[in-house]
């Protein structure tokens, strides 16, 4: 009897790893890593240091370690990090506001592996509290990160010329609720892609745009110099949609020209509508529909650290 039940235990474990490693192998046949980060950050160890002197005593760095964790590349310059809560004359610096100098490149899936995304730093050099303080000078560093980003996402459409007909031998239904759409890692995301037939000879279908994290999204190309605050271009993401080759064309709600254009997310969220024409086959197929978004992604960071008085 406690070798038929022990016999039973190993059976049970040999399944359960089994479905485990199923489910593994499924989850990774994606086209993307995915996720929902894009660009992480922290300032350095001692960069600043807890306690600096006044009086020009002591010369220290501000340093951010970055990372792409997610899977666009930033080029040169496309990170801007700005520093608030410094005086700038009294620690000697002759900007707040800072770039990175080398790309940043995403991480990438191959076949059976992840390549990590680079990492990078932006430094504020050579500062010094200038001034003679009459006591401790608690500060609050806050360094705000600007990042020109993306998200690519892929959708597998059903589609056919007369999407109202439905064929016994249909490969796909025109009508799906639940779309899959793969994400490319990153802090805006595609989700809820809903698709169906819309009239005699047309396909509709929406999706989601919607943010990840506590960061602010602004449309891209928004800052130039430094990283702050600009409400005219706040919430918008530029989105691009279409299919590769002919035998379809796309139309969206976009403020632009047809698919190409942008939107304004509300409370961090906006749907986005649109419509499937010239649909060439009669008989039912699945295409690639392809959707960008490129934007800004605003985020910050706050250490606090000390200004010890030589009184």
């Amino acid at each position: 009897m406690k070798r038929a039940t022990k016999l039973t235990l190993i059976l049970l474990v040999t399944l359960v790893f089994i479905a485990a490693c199923t489910q593994k192998q499924t989850a990774s046949k994606g086209r993307f890593v995915g996720g929902t980060s894009g660009l992480t950050f922290s300032f350095m160890i001692d960069e600043p240091p807890e306690i600096v002197s006044d009086s020009n005593q002591d010369e220290f760095d501000i340093g951010l370690a970055l990372e792409n964790v997610g899977e666009e590349d930033i080029a040169p310059s496309h990170v801007i990090a700005t520093l608030n809560g410094l005086e700038k004359d009294a620690f000697s610096l002759s900007s707040l506001s800072a770039k990175n100098i080398d790309p940043l490149e995403g991480k990438k899936k191959l076949a059976d592996r992840v390549i990590p995304g680079e990492q990078g730093e932006i430094i504020f050099n050579n500062l010094k509290y200038k001034e003679k303080l009459p006591a401790d000078l608690e500060v609050e560093l806050r360094a705000d990160i600007c990042y020109e980003y993306g998200t690519r996402a892929i959708a597998d459409m059903c589609l056919k010329k007369e999407p109202n007909k439905r064929g016994t031998d249909d490969i796909c239904e025109i009508t799906d609720e639940a779309v899959n759409v793969d994400n490319s890692a990153a802090p805006v995301r595609i989700t809820n892609f809903a698709q169906r037939a819309s009239g005699a000879s047309k396909v509709k279908f929406t999706f989601d745009i919607e943010k990840s994290g506590s960061g602010d999204v602004f449309e891209s190309g928004t800052f130039s110099d430094k990283c702050t605050v600009n409400d005219d271009k706040l919430n918008r993401v530029n989105v691009n949609v279409g299919f590769i080759g002919s035998g379809a064309t796309v139309s969206c709600n976009l403020a632009g020209s047809g698919s190409k254009g942008t939107v304004k997310l509300l409370s961090g969220k906006r749907t986005v509508r649109c419509e499937v024409s010239s649909i060439a086959q009669d008989i039912a197929f699945r295409k690639s529909l392809q959707m960008k978004l490129d934007y800004v992604y605003k985020d910050s960071v706050t250490k606090y650290f000390t200004v010890e008085s030589s009184e």
